[in-house]
């Protein structure tokens, strides 16, 4: 929501004044449950999937669990890297998915089906990621007009 200001403008002490547009914080406010509990997002009639916030506890843990046996991530080979980032993603971001097929047959979620379809669709990974970033995704006043409908 954007409140409107006056401000002068010009040199010297005139009286002119233009018109400013304030933006106000409180419009990216998110429910912090939903970001760590997970939101559902529909992504075509029929077809949603439910997740959490990246960066969030509990993709954060398992990001956490994945690089432990590693001493550097960094000097991981891009491919190990790839493989590892998938997995977080199963296990700490896609939670849950309702309607998905695969090759005209229903995929049912798991841990090891979102690996699968994570690491051979890359532009399925990069919904996930896309749904799981964006903050509108968890806002507050999402879930109240759900609730209206």
């Amino acid at each position: 929501m954007r409140n409107r200001v006056l401000r002068p403008c010009g040199r010297g002490l005139g009286t002119n004044l233009e018109e400013v547009s304030v933006f106000d914080l409180s419009t990216l406010k998110t429910d912090k449950k939903l970001e760590e509990d997970g939101a559902w997002v529909e992504i075509s009639q029929g077809f949603s999937i439910k997740v959490c916030r990246m960066g969030s506890k509990r993709h954060t843990k398992a990001l956490e669990r994945l690089r432990m046996p590693y001493k550097n991530w960094r000097e991981l080979p891009d491919e190990k890297a790839r493989e590892l980032t998938i997995k977080a993603l199963a296990e700490g971001v896609l939670i849950d998915w309702k309607g998905l097929r695969l090759d005209g047959k229903e995929l049912p979620y798991s841990v090891d089906n979102c690996v699968q379809v994570l690491s051979e669709i890359g532009e399925f990974a990069n919904m996930v990621i896309q749904a799981a970033s964006n903050f509108t995704t968890f806002k507050e006043e999402t879930l109240k007009g759900e609730e209206k409908n």
